[in-house]
C-alpha cells in the first residue's frame, strides 16, 4: 500500500506543470525535481499534508509519467524513501538544507524590511487613550497593579505583565512602543515556517512579504496595546499545533496548551483560535486523528485560563467595552478591507482573487479524494479566519462586541491564504502581476498610514499638554470633562522640563473613576454637582481654570455635557482662550479678565 501510494504521488507530479512555470524558479530559487509549479508542496513521503495535486484522469498521468522515463520514477520513488522527517524537499538532508539558503537570506531580508517599517515614524503620532492607560496601569505599584487587573480590566494581562518590566528600562514613547514592534518584527519568521511546513517555501515566504507590508500589522506594531503579541503567539500556536499532527513522534502538545493560553492573556478574544483549530482536525485523516491529546491538551488549557473564566463570571453585566457599536451592514466589509491592507476594495479585490484561487485549489482536492490529507492546510486556514469572525458576529446580534481590531489574530490565515493562491496561478506573468499588484497596493497604504490614522481621529495629547504647560501660571487648575483624559496627560506633563507648572487637577467623582486626588486628601462631601450633567468633582478655586474636551464619537450627549462643564467653569469667570486639537479642545477660564474679585484662596 505505502508503494502504491508513493507511486500514485509521482504520476500526479509528473503531469503537472513544468517547473519553468513557477515565477519563483525565475528568480533563481531552488525547486524539486519534477514540480508542477509554485503550489506544490516540496515534503517527505510521511510528511502530511500537501498541496492537491491535478485531478485528471490516472490513465492519462501514468501514461505521460511513463513517457518521461520509468528510470527517473524509481530514482524519486527511492528518495522519497530516504528522506528525514523533518525534510520539506525530496533530496537528501544534505542538498534540503543547501537549498535552503536562498530561502533564509530572503526570509532575513523581508524581516529587515518589516523592522524598517515599524521603526519608520514610530514616536511621530501621540499616545492615545488607550496607549495612556496602558502605560497607567503598567506604572502601577504591585499591590494596585494586581487591583485593578482583578476589579477592573484584566484584558492584556500578559502584555501589561511584561510592559511593566519594559518601562523599567526606559519610559520614552519609542521605547513603550518598542515592545509591540519586537512582536510585530519577531511574527514574520513563524508565519514563513507555518507557510511552508502547511503548502512549502514559496507560500510561506510570500506570506511573510505580505504581513510584513501590511498597513493594517504596521500599525498595531506602532501602538501599545498587545495587538501586535497576540497575533505572534497565535501563528506560534497553530504552528506547533501543525507540527505536533504532522510528527506525532515528537509531539508537544503542553507547549501546545501552553501557547494557546498565552495568546488568550494576550487578548480575551484569542480564545476563538482554540475551536477553530478544532474544527480544523475534521478534515485531518481520521484514523490519525490524535483526539485523545488534543482533548488532554484542551483540559489544560481551560486550567491554564481558569482565572480568566472566574474574572468573566465575576464581572457579568459590566463589560468594559459596552462602548462598542451596535453591527453595521459594511462591518464586515471595513473588517476585510483593514486585513487586506487599509487600501479601499482595490486590495481587498485582488486577496479575494488570490484567496479564491486558493479555495478552487481546496475544492479540487476535495475532488480527488485527498481532502482528509492534502486539504487540512486550507481547512486549518480558513476555519481559522472565518470561524472566530463568525461567532463574533452571531454574538454580536445580540451584544455589540464586534471591533476589527479584536480580531486581529486572525490575519495571518488570510495573508497565508492570499500566499497560497498567488502559487497557485499556474503561469508566471500572472503570478508576478498578482504579487506586483498586492505589493504596491500595500506599500501605498503603508505611505498614506504614515501621514494619518486609518480608523480612528487620533487624540494628540502631547499637543494639549504642551500647550498647557506652555500657558499655564502657577496656581492653574484643569478639569477633564472626560475623566479619562487625565491618564494620557499625566504621561506627557512627566516629559515637560517645567513640571512644577502643572495645573492641579479638580478631581472627578474618585470613588467611581479612581482618577485625581487620593481619597484621604479628598472626601465624597467635598464633591459638586455639575449642574446640567452627572459629574461631580471638587468646585474650581483658582482665578485660572483649564479645561479639557474630548470628543469621541460627536454624540449629541458629548456636546451638552461640554456645554454644562463650560458653563459651570465661566460663573465668575470669562473664557481667554480656545484651542482645537481635534478631537480634543483645550479652553482657559480667567476670572481676572471678568472683572471678578479673587475668591481670596490661592488653589
Amino acid at each position: 500500500m505505502e508503494d502504491r501510494y508513493q507511486l500514485q504521488r509521482i504520476l500526479r507530479k509528473n503531469h503537472q506543470g513544468n517547473v519553468s512555470d513557477c515565477p519563483f524558479s525565475m528568480c533563481g530559487l531552488p525547486t524539486s525535481s519534477g514540480e508542477g509549479g509554485c503550489a506544490d508542496v516540496e515534503r517527505g513521503h510521511d510528511q502530511a499534508p500537501m498541496l492537491p495535486g491535478s485531478n485528471r484522469d490516472t490513465d492519462r498521468a501514468a501514461f505521460l509519467a511513463f513517457s518521461h522515463a520509468s528510470l527517473d520514477i524509481m530514482a524519486t520513488a527511492t528518495s522519497l524513501s530516504s528522506v528525514p522527517a523533518d525534510s520539506k524537499t525530496h533530496s537528501p538532508a544534505g542538498k534540503s538544507l543547501s537549498r535552503f539558503g536562498p530561502y533564509a537570506m530572503l526570509l532575513a531580508l523581508v524581516t529587515v524590511l518589516a523592522a524598517l517599517l515599524r521603526l519608520h515614524a514610530l514616536t511621530v503620532k501621540s499616545f492615545w487613550l488607550d496607549e495612556g492607560f496602558s502605560i497607567k496601569i503598567a506604572r502601577l505599584p504591585w499591590p494596585q497593579f494586581v487591583h485593578v487587573l482583578w476589579f477592573g480590566d484584566a484584558n492584556m494581562s500578559l502584555y501589561l505583565l511584561l510592559l511593566k518590566f519594559w518601562l523599567a528600562i526606559g519610559s520614552g514613547e519609542g521605547f513603550i512602543r518598542g515592545l509591540s514592534v519586537l512582536f510585530s518584527v519577531a511574527t514574520v519568521p513563524p508565519i514563513f515556517f507555518l507557510g511552508a511546513r502547511l503548502f512549502g517555501r514559496h507560500a510561506g515566504l510570500l506570506a511573510a512579504l505580505l504581513l510584513a507590508i501590511n498597513a493594517y500589522h504596521i500599525r498595531y506594531a506602532q501602538e501599545a496595546r498587545s495587538y501586535a503579541m497576540v497575533v505572534f503567539f497565535a501563528v506560534l500556536a497553530t504552528w506547533l499545533l501543525t507540527k505536533n499532527l504532522q510528527e506525532p513522534a515528537s509531539a508537544r502538545w503542553g507547549i501546545y496548551a501552553a501557547l494557546c493560553a498565552l495568546t488568550t492573556y494576550c487578548h480575551f478574544f484569542a480564545a476563538l483560535l482554540v475551536p477553530a483549530h478544532a474544527i480544523s482536525l475534521l478534515s485531518w485523516r481520521r484514523i490519525e486523528i490524535p483526539w485523545r491529546k488534543f482533548g488532554c491538551s484542551v483540559l489544560a488549557y481551560g486550567a491554564m485560563i481558569l482565572p480568566i473564566a472566574i474574572y468573566v463570571v465575576l464581572h457579568t453585566g459590566t463589560s468594559p467595552i459596552s462602548w462598542v457599536p451596535p453591527l453595521q451592514p459594511d462591518s464586515l466589509l471595513i473588517l476585510g478591507v483593514e486585513f487586506s491592507g487599509v487600501y479601499g476594495r482595490a486590495l481587498l479585490s485582488l486577496d479575494v482573487l488570490a484567496v479564491g484561487i486558493a479555495a478552487l485549489g481546496a475544492a479540487r482536492g476535495r475532488r480527488s479524494g485527498e481532502h482528509t490529507s492534502d486539504g487540512w492546510g486550507y481547512t486549518l486556514l480558513f476555519s481559522w479566519l472565518v470561524a472566530p469572525v463568525v461567532i463574533v458576529v452571531t454574538v454580536s446580534l445580540v451584544k455589540p462586541i464586534f471591533v476589527p481590531r479584536y480580531l486581529s489574530f486572525c490575519l495571518p490565515a488570510l495573508l497565508l491564504l492570499v500566499g497560497v493562491g498567488i502559487c497557485r496561478v499556474r503561469r508566471a506573468i500572472f503570478s508576478w502581476g498578482l504579487i506586483v499588484a498586492i505589493s504596491l497596493c500595500c506599500v501605498l497604504a503603508d505611505i498614506r498610514y504614515y501621514q494619518s490614522d486609518f480608523e480612528m481621529s487620533r487624540q494628540d495629547w502631547r499637543a494639549v499638554t504642551s500647550y498647557v504647560f506652555n500657558h499655564a501660571q502657577p496656581g492653574d487648575a484643569i478639569f477633564f470633562c472626560s475623566p479619562s483624559g487625565v491618564v494620557p496627560f499625566d504621561y506627557y506633563s512627566g516629559q515637560q522640563k517645567s513640571a512644577a507648572l502643572r495645573p492641579k487637577t479638580l478631581s472627578e467623582d474618585w470613588p467611581k473613576t479612581g482618577n485625581g486626588q487620593n481619597p484621604s486628601d479628598l472626601k465624597p462631601q467635598d464633591l459638586v454637582l455639575v449642574r446640567g450633567t452627572n459629574l461631580r468633582a471638587t468646585p474650581p478655586v483658582g482665578s485660572r481654570v483649564w479645561l479639557v474636551l474630548m470628543f469621541l464619537n460627536g454624540s449629541k450627549e458629548e456636546y451638552d455635557v461640554a456645554d454644562a462643564v463650560g458653563k459651570w467653569l465661566s460663573d465668575g469667570r470669562q473664557q481667554v482662550d480656545a484651542q482645537d486639537f481635534t478631537p480634543l479642545k483645550v479652553l482657559l477660564f480667567d476670572r481676572a479678565a471678568s472683572g471678578s474679585p479673587p475668591d481670596g484662596k490661592a488653589n
